[in-house]
């Protein structure tokens, strides 16, 4: 990656300089002194070799673009890979260290990935934990912060949804089981009943009018999240979702595309049957199955409308997917036609990519932290005896050298916004965390930028959001427009 030269204390004008000087650059990427990663496609091996001096371009940093289905057998991929992961501390390191993003790594990362990768190794091998992939029905393509609860106005909206569940086997005999969705990164909140449900004021404004409106707090940290992605967002031309335009305008950065992406939060599949579960509606197939020869099952729950036992409905709400009397209808297949299935579908999904592409790629990646730094920075302390909750924003540009540049500004806003919530007499005690470099700034981890909210779980009136639109008219964020309520 080319080396931009950003000062310590710049502005977020500047840095937005930074990056309208660096796209007319057309001869930034000398500097790389071997081929960069362009956007021309990397399967295209044995091609001609790629120019060294041109400005920087857009680059893919994944080795694959997800749908419900692939992101569902790319997580089975996953679970087979984490049973083959060396046992040893010392292996499983000499395996990292082929890998730049690990290169600070200690020996006590590697002894602590070892325990991580064992016990989950562990828990799988004994079948104490089972996930299957399943087929369900849904209100939409992948999961929302806009269903909140809502049921879609007809039924001919549902369509069909992949996604996996896993399922643990308590010591009492019962199973617990949860939702491992993978188009967007999601976490699930217990709620034992609507009675004593977690409920957030939330204030809407509608021009000069302001409602007040309570949450669920899943839906309020669904919202939350998608909020502060939307009034930090710095990409001006977003791939896919539902993000939009907005970001930076073109007249104060460069035409900027990327990925955004923030937390979403349901129901436990444990949680009260009375709470409204958005977006997943039923489940037609499940992988769980009891015998060999059995290759899943098709859930059904009784028709209560003749009598229980006299007639069932094929699927089941994934709240059943607990109960233990929950019954479905196998579906048999014969070992040689299994076998003869798997050969297509080897054949037809041939490894996505070579190993040295792959490695090439995670080049752009940002190397992982020392396990024992992370959270380890903690400048502001949690209410004494309140529980917390994590919601993460995630921003990835496609030109790889902007990731400093966009946690440079968006460190810049979290700190003010923090600073003005916890002045607030009425402050609901949010705030956010992000990871720091030995300067104080903010680091780029993974693809991009990450900023986390930590929320207490507790009944109270949202002002995060306020605190944060004041930080942002404070700071002359370009493109945005102050609503007027801002402190």
């Amino acid at each position: 990656m080319a080396r931009l030269q950003i000062p310590d204390k710049a502005s977020i004008p500047a840095l937005c300089d930074i990056m309208m000087r660096a796209v007319n650059d057309k001869g930034i990427g000398g500097a790389l002194g071997k081929p960069y990663l362009s956007h021309i496609s990397l399967m295209d091996c044995g091609g001609p070799e790629e120019p060294v001096q041109f400005g920087l371009t857009d680059v893919q940093p994944s080795l694959a673009l997800d749908d419900c289905e692939s992101s569902a057998e790319l997580a089975t991929e996953a679970r087979l890979t984490l049973m083959d992961v060396p046992r040893d501390a010392g292996t499983l390191g000499q395996s990292l260290k082929q890998w730049s993003v690990f290169r600070h790594y200690t020996p006590h990362c590697n002894e602590t990935m070892s325990k991580i990768c064992n016990r989950g190794a562990d828990v799988l091998l004994s079948k104490k934990l089972k996930i299957s992939t399943t087929v369900g029905m849904a209100s939409d393509a992948r999961p929302t912060a806009d269903a909140g609860g809502k049921a879609p106005v007809v039924q001919e909206q549902y369509g069909g949804h992949c996604f996996n569940i896993g399922r643990v086997f308590l010591s009492n005999g019962n199973v617990r089981c949860f939702l491992l969705e993978g188009t967007a990164p999601m976490d699930e909140v217990y709620i034992e009943s609507m009675a004593n449900a977690v409920k957030i004021q939330v204030k809407i404004m509608k021009g000069k009018d302001c409602t007040i409106k309570p949450m669920l707090l899943h839906e309020y940290l669904c919202i939350l999240g998608r909020t502060v992605s939307k009034l930090t967002q710095i990409i001006n031309s977003p791939n896919g979702g539902r993000a939009g335009e907005g970001g930076i305008p073109r007249s104060h950065a460069p035409e900027m595309h990327g990925w955004l992406a923030s937390t979403l939060f349901s129901p436990s599949l444990n949680s009260d049957k009375s709470v409204p579960f958005a977006f997943y509606h039923r489940v037609i197939y499940s992988g769980m199955a009891k015998d060999s020869d059995v290759k899943g099952c098709l859930p059904v729950e009784p028709d209560t409308s003749v009598g229980a036992d006299r007639a069932f409905v094929a699927g089941c709400h994934p709240y059943s997917l607990s109960d233990m009397d929950l019954r479905g209808l196998d579906v048999p297949v014969a070992n040689d036609k299994f076998q003869l299935m798997s050969a297509i579908m080897n054949e037809a999904h041939p490894p996505m990519v070579d190993h040295a592409i792959f490695k090439r790629v995670s080049d752009l990646w940002a190397e992982c932290s020392p396990l024992s730094t992370l959270n380890t920075y903690q400048p502001l302390r949690q209410l004494k005896g309140c529980e917390y909750v994590r919601v993460a924003c995630m921003e990835t540009p496609m030109i790889p050298e902007f990731g400093d540049i966009i946690c440079r500004i968006k460190g810049q806003v979290c700190d003010l916004a923090n600073e003005i919530n916890l002045k607030r007499l009425d402050s609901d005690h949010a705030f956010f965390v992000y990871p720091k470099t030995p300067q104080g700034v903010m680091k780029r981890e993974g693809t991009g930028c990450h900023i986390f909210i930590d929320v207490p779980i507790k009944a109270c009136t949202s002002t995060i959001v306020h605190s944060l639109r004041s930080a942002l008219k404070r700071l002359q964020y370009p493109g945005y427009e102050p609503i007027g309520d801002e402190i």
